[in-house]
């Protein structure tokens, strides 16, 4: 099963990113190609990479710690799908200086936790691109992306986090991109996906369920319908990240016609 972290680079920046909420407060237009190199691109938008994170996927700006350094950019999105990186200039947050701090290069420093989200802004060739970010307490962080069996993202889908009693500690959902990236407690040991809540919603809205609430993680399915079913988080890393190393695979169920999923040979089975 073809893992999120194994995807061309290109497909890993662009299609299945951090959601990262860009708001363009005047103008967001697509950027001509032409003079300097600059390729024709889309989706212009605010974006930070840190070595502490990864060095091809975007930074999740709204799970930023005390002491976090990431060097945000102006990027575009090429005709081939990839990431740009544009520049911007003009660099300010509307967060204290208590809270975080960003130069004049853009490398937005965490300093500490907050209740509130603030902005970035950068100017590019006239106009201003915003990104959100927060500060949150330090602790552990987990990463992944869900998709279904044909690649495509799934959004809304449930995350859960358990520690070593079987007590969940924390929980989360995907993003329009698939993406869940979220602060977790440092005692949160397991994790298991969860997809009633999109069941639920096909159910009602179209007559059909949508997904089997069972998915794939490496080479064993899952599945929160057996009682303490539930994966060992990663192991964390610089950071504090805690990255799942496969993709959450989620089987559809669109019809009676569907073909229901092997039994989940990672919960006892098999």
């Amino acid at each position: 099963m073809a893992s999120f972290f194994d995807l061309p680079n290109h497909l890993r920046i662009a299609k299945y990113l951090v959601c990262v909420a860009v708001i363009a407060v005047a103008g967001c237009g697509g950027g001509g190609g032409g003079g300097g190199g600059t390729p024709d691109v889309t989706d212009v938008r605010v974006q930070g990479q840190s070595s502490s994170f990864s060095s091809t996927i975007a930074f999740p700006l709204t799970v930023l710690m005390p002491g976090d350094s990431v060097q945000l950019s102006v990027v575009g999105t090429t005709t081939s799908g990839g990431t740009f990186t544009l520049g911007g200039s003009g660099w300010t947050i509307d967060a204290p200086s208590t809270v975080a701090t960003i130069n004049s290069g853009g490398v937005l420093t965490a300093v500490d936790a907050s209740d509130t989200t603030y902005s970035a802004t950068a100017t590019y060739k006239g106009t201003s691109y915003t990104v959100a970010f927060k500060v949150v307490p330090t602790s552990k962080r987990a990463y992944g992306f869900v998709r279904n069996t044909s690649g495509v993202a799934v959004s809304h889908a449930a995350v859960y986090f358990y520690n070593n009693s079987g007590t969940k500690v924390g929980e989360t959902t995907t993003d329009s991109r698939g993406v869940f990236a979220t602060a977790v407690p440092s005692n949160a040991t397991r994790w298991i996906a969860d997809f009633s809540w999109l069941i639920d919603y096909y159910t009602t809205n179209f007559g059909y369920p949508g997904y089997y609430n069972q998915f794939g993680y490496g080479s064993f399915d899952y599945t929160t319908s057996i009682e303490g079913c539930s994966i060992p988080m990663p192991t964390v890393g610089t950071g504090n990240w805690s990255l799942l190393s496969e993709d959450i695979v989620v089987y559809p169920n669109l019809n009676s016609s569907s073909t229901p999923p092997p039994p989940p040979t990672g919960c006892g089975f098999g």
